[in-house]
């Protein structure tokens, strides 16, 4: 089955540099099927019948070993992806993809914590909550966004990395792309 893996904060100024080319060799020396990534913000795409949350705390591992730095990983099957896509919250009104995100959650998200952040004025972004993700539509951009900021700030009490919702298109046609070619 294909798996969706996406890893927390790497490449980003000099600091945690995970080539991708790296990634790749890694997963496939882990014994992860055709692996295959997607732009440099550490998206991959591997077929496996692991479960889930124990690819993603095998790859934090394989990771932490190989480059010598903790990185977060959350890992979906790519059925999860489509089932994202086809329930899009913003249908009708998010009209720029780079500014809607989907926050994967890498567990349940703190209780109180979550409510805190549902409760705040987010105007005029908007915030859905879904099974194990969050959505966000961020009208002004992600940096000018106090949804954003507060998302970041929530401390949710599980391992959160957001994509913006091309990114997710993107990977759900890479995880639905023929693997055997």
């Amino acid at each position: 089955m294909p798996l969706v893996v996406l890893l927390r904060g790497i490449n980003v100024g000099k600091a945690k540099q995970v080539p991708m080319a790296e990634l790749r060799a890694l997963l496939a020396e882990a014994g992860y099927g055709d692996p295959r990534t997607l732009l440099r913000s550490g998206n991959a795409v591997v077929a496996s019948d692991e479960e889930p949350d124990a690819a993603a705390r095998r790859i934090e591992d394989l990771l932490a070993q190989r480059f010598g730095f903790p990185v977060d990983v959350v890992v979906r099957p790519a059925v999860d992806l489509d089932r994202i896509l086809a329930a899009d919250p913003f249908t009708g009104i998010a009209e720029d993809p780079s500014r809607q995100l989907v926050a994967f959650l890498g567990g349940p998200p703190d209780a109180d914590r979550l409510r805190a952040l549902t409760q705040l004025d987010h105007a005029p972004g908007r915030l859905v909550v879904a099974d194990r993700e969050l959505h966000l539509w961020c009208p002004d951009g992600q940096a000018q966004s106090t949804l954003a900021k507060e998302l970041a700030r929530a401390k949710l009490g599980t391992t959160v990395t957001v994509r913006n919702w091309r990114t997710v298109q993107k990977l759900a046609a890479l995880a639905a792309s023929d693997h055997s070619a």
